[in-house]
């Protein structure tokens, strides 16, 4: 398998639970289970921690979340919070929704590309079987002439052999059989490697608009993150 011609960022897929979730729900999750994206909550936190306990809102915000916070969760309470509180931010509304659609986007993507990758593998296999079919044909085809025209003649079986050479009795022997199939074995090579070629080019096509992706996924963190440094937690 060729190596990827860009690094992008393994995203992670939604578990099955998460199928329920409702939109705000959904959207804190997303965020809370994205590497990159919890480094801004961590920046929120710190603000939460500054303040301590004593800020009226932060008790609200807290209580408000109570309810977007599935019993299975593995991340602490704070995260949420801190994912509520950039949620209900009304500069980051339009940022998160896309970059919510990216990060989608992009686990799509990658599916296809992992079934892609199969569908290589299988083509690659067949196209290596069909190679070496051809070359075992050719290498008889090639055999049978050679003692059809080199054989020893002075050997007391050689009419013999001609003999059972010119008949062909077993078609899997006859020079024409063969130069039918080796011509078919061609032909089927000819049509799978075009495929090939095509599943190449689909593949390099998904990774570059992976990459464009993953870089815009980068530029929406980065706003992301200018925004948690200077939101107002108190």
């Amino acid at each position: 398998m060729l190596p990827l011609p860009c690094v992008f960022v393994v995203m992670l897929g939604m578990t099955t639970h998460s199928e329920n979730l409702t939109g705000v729900q959904k959207e804190l999750w997303y965020f809370i289970h994205d590497e990159d994206a919890r480094n801004i909550l961590e920046v929120i936190i710190q603000k939460m921690n500054e303040i301590g306990d004593g800020s009226e809102r932060i008790r609200q915000w807290r209580d408000e979340v109570q309810a977007f916070i599935p019993s299975d969760t593995k991340y602490e309470e704070k995260y949420w919070v801190a994912a509520y509180i950039l949620h209900l931010s009304a500069t980051t509304k339009e940022t998160i929704h896309e970059f919510i659609n990216i990060k989608q986007e992009i686990s799509s993507l990658k599916n296809e590309l992992s079934e892609l990758e199969e569908e290589i593998e299988e083509t690659e296999f067949e196209v290596a079987e069909l190679e070496n079919d051809l070359e075992h044909k050719e290498y008889e085809l090639s055999s049978i002439y050679y003692e059809m025209r080199y054989g020893d003649k002075g050997s007391e079986d050689y009419e013999e052999e001609l003999e059972e050479l010119e008949d062909y009795e077993d078609e899997e022997e006859d020079p024409e059989v063969l130069e039918i199939e080796i011509q078919e074995l061609n032909d089927a090579l000819e049509a799978m490697e075009s495929d090939l070629g095509y599943l190449y080019y689909k593949r390099n096509d998904m990774w570059n608009r992976l990459c464009e992706l993953q870089y815009k996924r980068e530029k929406l963190l980065a706003n992301l993150k200018e925004i948690g440094e200077h939101l107002v937690v108190s």
